[in-house]
């Protein structure tokens, strides 16, 4: 349902929850890990961002300027950690020049991570360890968004290896 909460899920190891569902989704995007840093929305006013998604409820931007940001946070300084992001995805359209999904807020030098279509509808991760270059991933390619259905995405780091991994799901 799109008002169920997943603050009973299991947080431990989690730097960010964001499942945008009802109770979680007010003026802000709360984050339900033990984190607690809250998102905001750009571009797009939360009375109107809220649809159903695969899994309770979703996000709907614009294709253009809308995004949701994350305040700075040591924790996403990933660094030479492992690490997992994981998001669903549904497009309508695709879109030109480079247009940002997720991106870490940090005032001075490089975000640790910027999530976004690039391009049409080629998805790219770009990565920071120091804040000044995408040493980790930089435009590094989980390939064309299938339009019109869910698609599943996960971007791990192992070792010195960043990989995307995309997965499609014909929902």
């Amino acid at each position: 349902t799109p008002n169920a909460s997943q603050n009973s899920k299991k947080t431990n190891g989690l730097v960010g929850l964001w499942s945008f569902d009802g109770p979680d989704l007010t003026d802000k995007i709360y984050d339900r890990s033990s984190v607690v840093n809250h998102g905001y929305l750009y571009n797009v006013a939360t009375s109107t961002a809220k649809v159903l998604g695969i899994i309770g409820q979703a996000l709907n931007f614009n294709g253009t300027n809308a995004f949701v940001k994350i305040p700075y946070s040591a924790n996403y300084d990933f660094g030479s950690n492992n690490f997992a992001i994981s998001w669903w995805e549904y497009r309508t359209s695709n879109t030109s020049g480079l247009t940002a999904i997720l991106s870490e807020d940090r005032a001075n030098g490089t975000d640790s991570f910027l999530l976004g279509h690039h391009g049409g509808s080629n998805l790219e991760v770009f990565m920071s360890s120091n804040h000044s270059t995408w040493d980790i991933a930089s435009a590094k390619s989980l390939g064309a968004v299938t339009i019109n259905t869910w698609n599943h995405f996960v971007v791990t780091m192992s070792g010195s290896e960043c990989t995307p991994r995309p997965f499609r799901i014909n929902w």
